[in-house]
Protein backbone atom coordinates (compact mmCIF):
# COMPACT_ATOMS: atom_id res chain seq x y z
CA UNK A 1 0.00 0.00 0.00
CA UNK A 2 1.31 3.25 -0.82
CA UNK A 3 1.20 5.50 2.00
CA UNK A 4 2.51 9.08 3.90
CA UNK A 5 3.97 7.77 7.48
CA UNK A 6 6.88 9.14 9.94
CA UNK A 7 9.29 7.55 12.15
CA UNK A 8 10.30 10.54 14.31
CA UNK A 9 8.80 13.43 15.76
CA UNK A 10 9.36 16.79 13.93
CA UNK A 11 7.85 19.45 11.00
CA UNK A 12 6.55 18.99 7.85
CA UNK A 13 10.02 17.38 6.80
CA UNK A 14 9.63 14.35 8.47
CA UNK A 15 6.40 12.90 6.71
CA UNK A 16 7.31 9.96 3.74
CA UNK A 17 5.32 8.67 0.92
CA UNK A 18 6.41 5.20 -0.03
CA UNK A 19 5.45 1.61 -0.25
CA UNK A 20 4.47 0.08 3.28
CA UNK A 21 3.57 -3.68 3.79
CA UNK A 22 -0.25 -3.94 3.07
CA UNK A 23 -1.50 -4.85 6.49
CA UNK A 24 -3.12 -8.07 8.08
CA UNK A 25 -6.57 -7.86 9.96
CA UNK A 26 -6.87 -9.24 12.92
CA UNK A 27 -10.02 -11.39 13.62
CA UNK A 28 -11.86 -8.68 14.80
CA UNK A 29 -10.41 -6.07 12.08
CA UNK A 30 -11.88 -4.79 8.96
CA UNK A 31 -9.33 -4.01 6.32
CA UNK A 32 -10.61 -1.11 4.34
CA UNK A 33 -9.25 0.22 0.99
CA UNK A 34 -8.87 4.10 2.03
CA UNK A 35 -9.10 6.40 -1.06
CA UNK A 36 -9.13 9.43 0.73
CA UNK A 37 -7.54 10.84 4.09
CA UNK A 38 -8.57 14.15 5.92
CA UNK A 39 -5.88 15.28 8.25
CA UNK A 40 -6.57 17.25 11.19
CA UNK A 41 -4.66 19.04 14.89
CA UNK A 42 -4.38 15.82 16.37
CA UNK A 43 -2.21 14.34 13.41
CA UNK A 44 -0.10 17.86 13.79
CA UNK A 45 0.17 17.32 17.54
CA UNK A 46 1.09 13.54 17.46
CA UNK A 47 4.12 14.56 14.57
CA UNK A 48 5.43 17.34 16.69
CA UNK A 49 5.95 15.00 19.38
CA UNK A 50 2.83 16.50 21.31
CA UNK A 51 1.56 15.12 25.26
CA UNK A 52 0.57 11.73 24.70
CA UNK A 53 3.33 8.92 23.81
CA UNK A 54 2.16 7.21 20.50
CA UNK A 55 4.67 4.43 19.36
CA UNK A 56 6.11 5.32 16.14
CA UNK A 57 6.09 4.93 12.69
CA UNK A 58 2.93 6.07 12.84
CA UNK A 59 0.36 6.72 9.42
CA UNK A 60 -1.43 10.01 9.87
CA UNK A 61 -5.08 10.37 9.86
CA UNK A 62 -7.89 9.62 11.88
CA UNK A 63 -10.94 10.48 9.09
CA UNK A 64 -10.50 8.17 6.39
CA UNK A 65 -13.25 6.76 3.85
CA UNK A 66 -12.71 3.85 1.22
CA UNK A 67 -14.17 0.91 0.67
CA UNK A 68 -14.00 -2.08 3.20
CA UNK A 69 -12.49 -4.91 1.71
CA UNK A 70 -12.92 -7.30 4.77
CA UNK A 71 -15.10 -7.48 7.31
CA UNK A 72 -15.25 -9.98 10.40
Amino acid sequence: MRAAFFEEHGGPEVLKICERPDPEPGPDDALVEVSACGLNHLDIWVRLGGKRNFPLPIIPGSDPAGVVLEAP
